[in-house]
């Protein structure tokens, strides 16, 4: 959500986006200035990954053919985060 704020600051102000999404403003301010957390860094990772296997493959690979090469190329971690889940780029 912080991510569509920030979008569409442009637009509207952040006091309505942040109270209409109930977020805090403070909370929204206080993400922008926070450093990308390890979890974010891995997923950016992975992600340029997977589509890097994309591309290697002439964007004929289906997505578990790429979750399968994808697996086998990253270290393992913990369970993926909500955020990951609903990513059009999940595994």
């Amino acid at each position: 959500m912080h991510r569509f704020i920030a979008a569409e600051r442009a637009n509207h102000s952040v006091s309505t986006l942040c109270r209409v999404l109930g977020i805090s403003r403070g909370g929204f301010y206080a993400a922008e200035r926070r450093a990308p957390s390890k979890r974010q860094l891995d997923d950016e990772r992975i992600l340029v990954a997977i589509r890097e296997i994309h591309k290697d493959s002439r964007e004929t690979y289906g997505a578990p053919r790429r979750a399968a090469r994808a697996r086998d190329a990253r270290p393992p971690r913990g369970p993926p985060s909500p955020k990951a889940r609903r990513s059009p780029d999940a595994l």
